[in-house]
């Protein structure tokens, strides 16, 4: 017999019993559908999460070896020096779209007189950075323009300082020398809800410099590229290209929390994918053992016929591939409707669930689902992987069936 003769059988043998061959096929559609959802939705998530956190830490930091072991700490005595040669170094790859200085400093805030209580984290940064790599939205008032000693701080921030637009701001800290710093900035905007900079001020760099008393130096360096996927790329050209000094240039995978969480968060999509295909394998796993306990004798007569023990396999695997097949297209479409409307609307996370993620990621308000071809063609292929697996067994059994045990049976 014929591959094509083959297949029409297992065609024919699969519309003798229409149910089981439904709940077949309707087992595969389930799992592909589940798969392009949770795929699509997974992938969604992080990929929003990533991009607005990886913004505001930059997909690639240039600092100090010293700096980066104590980054807790903000050590302003382990700063860089000869940046702006760096940075011509750095701007002179083509891939890189943005570089810019920051410094980042624990200090206390007040709007009176008198020593603030108020303590907070001060980002030193252009303020080019805000609207170019931020998307920084402004509730009230405007950005700090550059030079200038204004300061823009977050809604939070504002309302435990008690402070309005216009106030002086007095700040208190310590240069990279540890000797007391402070200075006194106008507040000119209060940032909108964001997640990592609700509690936190920002100030034009020279004013930062001046706090710390780092005249012309920064203690990091952020690189943007056009995406934060090429920063491993851009971040291994920069490394070869060398003549930076003792600094360490490290893509955003590279360095906590995202060093820990990836991995993580991969495997328990693997988790979750295993676990419907598994379900989905075992039950089509008891399907195909059903039918080939009531086709025994059927088998066996055909084995007596001439039918190998090869030839026998292929057939419930044939049977196995166009029920697959048909159940898989059906599941992409029903697993592509939710995906659809899930990137459309997304999905609007509760206040709650937000501000429990305050000041360690930007989590966006509404979540949403990406329509990727590579998370349907993924599903598809796992699904048809399911449906084959699921039937092997079977079909292994179905092949060593005798001739002679078959045909006493169906006497």
């Amino acid at each position: 017999m014929t591959v094509l003769q083959l297949f029409k059988l297992g065609v024919k043998n699969a519309q003798r019993r229409m149910s089981r061959t439904l709940l077949t096929m309707g087992m595969v559609a389930v799992s592909t559908s589940l798969l392009v959802l949770t795929l699509a939705w997974l992938n969604g998530v992080m990929n929003e999460l990533i991009d607005d956190s990886v913004a505001i830490s930059g997909h690639i930091t240039v600092a100090d070896e010293v700096y980066n072991k104590k980054k807790i700490l903000q050590p302003l005595y382990a700063n860089m020096g000869d940046v702006d040669a760096k940075i011509k170094s750095i701007e002179s790859h083509t891939e890189v779209k943005g570089v810019y200085g920051q410094i980042q400093a624990g200090a206390t805030l007040t709007v009176s007189e008198e020593i603030g209580d108020v303590f907070t984290l001060v980002t030193a940064v252009p303020a080019a950075i805000h609207t170019a790599q931020w998307k920084v939205k402004m509730a009230e008032g405007r950005l700090y323009e550059a030079g200038q000693k204004e300061v823009i701080i977050g809604r939070k921030l504002k309302k435990e300082l008690g402070a309005k637009l216009g106030d002086d701001v007095v700040f208190l800290g310590a240069t990279q020398d540890g000797a007391m710093s402070s200075m006194r900035l106008k507040l000119v905007g209060v940032i909108a809800d964001h997640l990592m900079f609700n509690k936190r001020a920002f100030i034009p760099l020279a004013q930062g410099q001046y706090f710390a008393d780092m005249e012309d130096n920064v203690t990091e360096l952020l690189i943007y590229g056009e995406h934060f996927n090429d920063a491993v790329a851009i971040a291994d050209d920069l490394r070869a290209q060398g003549g930076m000094g003792k600094v360490e240039i490290n893509a955003w995978k590279e360095i906590s929390p995202w060093k820990e969480a990836l991995p993580a968060t991969d495997g328990f999509t693997a988790m979750i994918i295993i676990i419907v295909l598994l379900l989905a394998a075992l039950g089509i796993w008891n399907t195909f053992t059903m039918s080939i306990l009531e086709r025994r004798s059927e088998i066996g007569v055909m084995r007596a016929m001439g039918l190998t023990k090869f030839k026998t396999l292929v057939m419930i695997i044939l049977e196995a591939s166009w029920m697959g097949l048909a159940g898989a297209l059906i599941g992409l479409l029903l697993g592509a409707i939710p995906t659809w409307y899930l990137n459309i609307n997304g999905f609007e996370l509760s206040d709650g669930i937000r501000e429990g993620m305050e000041g360690m990621y930007a989590m966006p308000k509404v979540m949403r689902a990406t329509l990727d071809m590579n998370n349907f063609v993924t599903s598809f292929v796992l699904a048809m992987i399911t449906a084959l697996s699921g039937a092997i067994l079977p079909a292994w059994v179905a092949s060593r069936i005798p001739p002679y045990v078959a045909m006493r049976q169906d006497k």
